[in-house]
């Protein structure tokens, strides 16, 4: 019998093995057959999350590939209903909810009914859609990932921006439902709340290193791609941009730091933002930041 599902749980460094105990009860609670999935604690070799991640990768067997943190866990009775949908879609890409929680006594209490779309590809929901890019929302089919060679940037911090927005890209058929899944964790020392000036520093950075790739992918797909997976891209791509020089202001960067981010992005043409009118709120950051031009 075929491995359905490999679930990735990366766990390296200072992290906690009662945090990796906790979230593996979640997925053994489950209620699947053993031999449906398996679980890959994923070691990162010193080279962080992403290289976790890929080390995971390396190792499955499972048709789908599920990335789950280990401070995180499955919320109770969710992943069968997921399945069910993998079984019958048969997608490159299932996304699902989530939910914020503080212990997992309160994710015993969380429950969803689930709405379902499905897409022609992951591009037809990328060009009308915003989505949090972080690798534990969605199911992967491993054969597509592998066929394109896709893995996640190592060493760095906002990894899975690149990551998901190109499973998208690559996507064939894709399924959307809201059903809440995962619980989602976020500690105080978490990389989110660092206030240490040199891992801002370092997080701006990766940022616009994963918006540049992102932008370098497009560019480098050219007439290989669609028109349709074009425009998702690039709708992707100036959002992601808006998300970006909110972290400047956020983390305070300085005048002659973000003079030289705002270079960096004119000379790849992602500044000034494009005209396209995604939405009444793009439409609104998009003539707020443009007037920055003329400052900066």
């Amino acid at each position: 019998m075929n491995t359905l599902l490999t679930i990735i749980i990366p766990f390296y460094g200072k992290a906690d093995p009662a945090d990796l105990q906790r979230c593996k009860s979640s997925l053994e609670q489950q209620g699947l057959p053993l031999d449906s999935y398996e679980v890959i604690v994923a070691d990162d070799g010193g080279r962080g999350l992403g290289a976790a991640r890929n080390n995971g990768m390396h190792q499955a067997k499972g048709d789908y590939l599920l990335f789950v943190d280990a401070d995180d866990l499955l919320l109770p009775n969710s992943l069968r209903y997921c399945i069910d949908l993998l079984q019958i879609y048969h997608p490159d890409m299932l996304s699902f909810g989530f939910a914020k929680i503080s212990s997992p006594t309160e994710a015993e209490s969380i429950t969803s009914e689930g709405n379902v779309e499905v897409y022609h590809s992951g591009a037809e929901y990328m060009v009308a859609h915003n989505f949090m890019g972080t690798a534990w929302r969605h199911f992967y089919r491993r054969e597509m990932l592998e066929r394109e060679h896709l893995r996640f940037a190592e060493k760095v911090y906002h990894e899975d921006e690149a990551f998901v927005a190109k499973a998208y890209f690559l996507a064939g058929t894709t399924v959307i439902t809201d059903k809440l899944v995962y619980g989602y964790t976020q500690t105080v020392g978490s990389i989110l709340n660092n206030t240490d000036w040199a891992q801002r520093q370092k997080r701006m950075d990766d940022f616009l290193g994963q918006l540049l790739e992102l932008n370098n992918f497009k560019n480098s797909y050219g007439e290989r791609s669609t028109e349709l997976q074009t425009r998702a891209l690039q709708r992707r791509i100036s959002f992601l941009t808006i998300d970006f020089l909110r972290q400047l202001w956020r983390n305070h960067c300085s005048l002659s730091r973000a003079s030289y981010y705002f270079k960096v992005l004119r000379q790849t043409k992602l500044f000034p933002l494009r005209g396209s009118n995604y939405s009444t709120k793009y439409i609104l950051a998009r003539a707020a930041i443009n007037t920055l031009n003329f400052f900066v």
